[in-house]
């Protein structure tokens, strides 16, 4: 494999993928409700809460709780400001795995890029505190920017100058892995302890948390430059 130029690209979702973002957003989350007096365990967060925004997730765990008294939309904007400052926080952290990766795709030359849910501020932010920053193109959307996970891989693709099918979309979450097999991506599955009950079929590579990656199979999984 050291011989041999891949044509393409691995494209990582920051929050999913690339740190212990379904661990920080439990963590936060979870603090949120327990000042409401409303329980939360880490089953009921990787159920309820993990692949979905509050505005989505917070009404019905009010429901299911008999908190008639909690308003939803001061919940729902507690819970988006807790997680805006958590992501900016030292409990922010890489994945072993995917830092393992960066280094070996690096090392061999292969482009990287970036994408990110928690917008461009904030991402740029994260790379630069894990020591990532100006390592690839960063491509980001907002809650209310009309773009759909799909188109976000898409941009990514394009950033790279690249087609959907040269590029490795590295997931840690099932919304947007699928979002990457809909945009006609290879896939690599990073599922964390909150999301490895999530069906990654269609997958291309699954890395279990605490699984050393093999860089040289993963990047097997990109095209191969034309002599």
């Amino acid at each position: 494999m050291a011989d041999t130029v891949t044509d393409g690209a691995l494209l990582f979702e920051i929050e999913s993928a690339l740190v212990n973002g379904h661990e920080v957003k439990c963590e936060t989350v979870t603090g949120v409700l327990k000042g409401k007096n409303i329980p939360l365990s880490p089953v009921a967060f990787s159920r309820h809460c993990l692949s979905a925004r509050p505005a989505k997730y917070v009404a019905p765990l009010l429901e299911r709780s008999e908190k008639s008294r909690v308003s939803s939309d001061k919940l729902v904007g507690d819970i988006e400001d807790a997680l805006k400052s958590a992501w900016k926080g030292k409990s922010v952290k890489p994945v072993a795995a995917a830092v393992a990766i960066l280094k070996g795709v690096q090392e061999r030359s292969v482009p990287v890029g970036f994408v990110t849910s928690l917008g461009n501020d904030a991402a740029v932010g994260i790379l630069a505190a894990i020591g990532l920053d100006g390592a690839g193109p960063v491509v980001s959307r907002q809650a209310g920017d009309g773009c759909s996970a799909t188109e976000l891989w898409l941009r990514g693709a394009r950033e790279l100058g690249l087609h959907p099918r040269q590029i490795l979309a590295v997931s840690g979450e099932v919304v947007s892995f699928r979002a990457a097999l809909t945009a006609h991506m290879r896939c690599l599955a990073m599922p964390s302890r909150f999301s490895a009950f999530q069906d990654f079929g269609g997958a291309d590579l699954v890395l279990s948390e605490g699984e050393k990656p093999d860089v040289d199979s993963i990047l097997g999984l990109l095209p191969v430059a034309e002599a």
